[in-house]
């Protein structure tokens, strides 16, 4: 058990890199974002991703190939391990990665565009392009 823990821990870490690397790769000119602010980036993060049930759903099919790329090659094996071990320990830590994707936002734009970016993805338009980001990112 201590060996799967470890291999949804490294999957939750490499899920977390890309935000926090460009969280890092990336410091605010001057001190950090406000909580306003921060509270704007959020929603429109939150937004942008269609929401918690949305981007847990999306995670799932790259995790399983994550993990046949690092452990388990057998693809139903992958996908067990996924669903009773990885997704209960993202869906756990969700808020703590909306967080650090809100705080990487607000470092590098304003509270304005933050806003705007909010509002287009709460438009038809930007639901539809939320919900069509999974299938996008296979296309490549």
């Amino acid at each position: 058990m201590r060996f799967l823990q470890a291999v949804a821990g490294a999957c939750f870490s490499l899920s977390l890199a890309g935000a926090a690397m460009a969280q890092t790769a990336s410091p605010p000119a001057g001190s950090a974002p406000d909580a306003a602010t921060l509270k704007v980036a959020r929603e429109a993060v939150s937004q942008m991703q269609g929401g918690r049930a949305a981007t847990l759903n999306a995670m799932a099919a790259p995790m399983t190939a994550m993990m046949q790329q690092m452990v388990v090659k057998e693809p139903d094996r992958a996908q067990v391990l996924v669903k009773d071990v990885v997704m209960p320990i993202l869906t756990s830590r969700y808020d703590e990665l909306l967080d650090i994707q809100a705080r990487s936002y607000a470092s590098v734009l304003g509270k304005d565009d933050l806003q705007a970016i909010g509002a287009f993805y709460a438009s038809p338009a930007g639901k539809r392009l939320a919900a069509a980001q999974p299938q996008l990112a296979q296309l490549r």
